[in-house]
Order: C-alpha cells, then structure tokens, then sequence
C-alpha cells in the first residue's frame, strides 16, 4: 500500500488494488495488478468468489454491489465493486470486479471515506475498463476530516436505529453470527449508500471489528464467505443466519452490559439526517 507522506484535503494517497475479469482468450482470471503488489497475501480473502451472484443477473438487468473484508493484517480492508465488465470477444456481457485495499488508519481519521474509495473505484473503472497486466496504484482524494456524525450522515433514512441497534447486539453477543438485513424495495444504489454508511457507524463510530459484508444476497456456494448482507429479499440459509428487518421499530435484543458507549455512539450517528 502506497500513502502520500503528506496529507491534506484533496491530496490523493495512492492505493494498491486489482480487477478480476474476462480476459479475451483466457476467460475469467485476475486481470489487472498495481505494481508491486504482493497479490498473494491479500487474494485469499475473496478468492473464488470475486463475483458472487448468478450469471443470470447479467440478463435480468444491472448488476451493482460493494463487498467488504478484513485483509489479513487487520490493518486494512479490502473494498471491492463488483458490476458489468468489457463485453468478451464473442459479444457476450461479462463480471468484473474491482478490489482496493483500503488503510483503517486513514479511514479512522477521516481523511480518506469509503464513499471516496468507491467514486476512485468506479472512475478508474471508466476510464480503463480493458486494463490488463501491471497498472499504476489507484489514486483517491483525501478529505478534510469530519465528525462522526457528518461522516454518518443519513442513515437513519437507510434503516432505523432499532435494526441498527439489534444488528449490534448481535455482533457483540453472538461474533460469529450472521445476519440478512432486509432492505425491502431497495434498489442497489441505495443498499451500497447504506453500507457504506452502516460500515462507518459500527467500525469508526462503535469501534466494532470489521466483518465480511456485502450490499446484495449472494449466491448460495459463496453466502457462508460473508456475515452481514444487505438484500431487498429473504434468501434460503441455514440457521446460522438471522433475519433483521431494515425497518424495525423497537429493538429485538437486549442490550449486553457494560457495552453503553457502544450505543451511545451508534446513537450519535443517527443524529443527523
């Protein structure tokens, strides 16, 4: 990972990242790397399931989602956009998906935002959708840091603070659970904005550890790589997974004790709209 050794507003620190995709000839492979990157210790993570939703939905219409993992050094997260790639060499639509591994450190002091991350994701991707072979580090403009509550803007118009709350509770009481948020009639746009939004809020604001996410129900083979998602519709699951209604109106579980700043900062969150 490259960072500019001096930060201000708007500066752009410069990030390793990769993009999986269809290459002519060769067919769905690692397709791009930022030059000197040790791709082996950070490709586990999401390793056979950069794509994780069915073929089918290339047809059904368009395909949209933000995934989010830990890297191995639990010092960075590795944020991933997934949607339509370059069509192949006989015309056919194709996945790409397009991964940038992220410094907690920056994103703890708000100089750089996930929402950030995402715009240099999907601007590069733009620009250079055929890239192939070594590339430049992805470059992402800094911020001048913010409050929390700034920063978590608008999420109260995403879920309510009862889910929000209950999701929290069961990261603390059950850490190796696994929720479906269910955000009925949404649209991916707005799952994305709020997972980014809900990531900032029980990571930055709550100081919980980071987990696997994801802004749509994947495939079954690939559900158990994840423990939260973000879906307009239940999915088949085995009953480690618990389903939380986006739109709860009090909160499911009750609070463990000697969690209250936990709570109080999830609640600092929702109060802006």
């Amino acid at each position: 990972m490259r960072v500019a050794p001096s930060v201000t507003s708007g500066a752009p620190v410069r990030l390793d990242h990769w993009v999986y995709g269809v290459t002519p000839g060769k067919g769905y492979d690692i397709k791009a790397v930022s030059s000197g990157l040790n791709l082996a210790f950070y490709e586990e993570k999401i390793q056979g399931f950069y794509t994780p939703i069915r073929g089918e939905s290339l047809q059904d219409g368009k395909v949209d989602l933000v995934m989010v993992h830990p890297a191995p050094s639990l010092q960075e997260v590795l944020f991933s956009v997934v949607g339509r790639g370059p069509d192949d060499e006989m015309g056919r639509p194709t996945f790409a998906s397009h991964t940038v591994v992220t410094p907690l450190d920056a994103l703890r002091a708000g100089t750089i935002e996930l929402e950030t991350v995402e715009r240099a994701l999907r601007a590069y991707d733009q620009a250079h959708g055929n890239a192939v072979g070594e590339v430049p580090p992805l470059e992402v403009s800094t911020v001048a840091p913010s409050p929390l509550e700034a920063r978590t803007a608008g999420l109260r118009r995403c879920l309510t603070l009862a889910a929000a709350e209950t999701l929290v509770t069961r990261l603390l009481t059950s850490p190796s659970g696994r929720t479906l948020v269910l955000m009925r009639n949404s649209v991916p746009e707005q799952r994305i904005r709020s997972l980014r939004l809900l990531l900032s809020a029980l990571h930055l604001g709550c100081g919980l550890p980071w987990f696997t996410s994801m802004s749509d129900a994947p495939t079954a083979s690939a559900l158990d790589h994840f423990q939260v998602v973000l879906s307009p519709r239940g999915v088949r699951a085995d009953n480690s997974w618990t389903l939380l209604d986006a739109a709860l109106d009090r909160p499911a579980l009750p609070r463990p004790g000697g969690q209250e700043s936990v709570y109080h900062a999830l609640e600092r969150c929702f109060s802006q709209g």
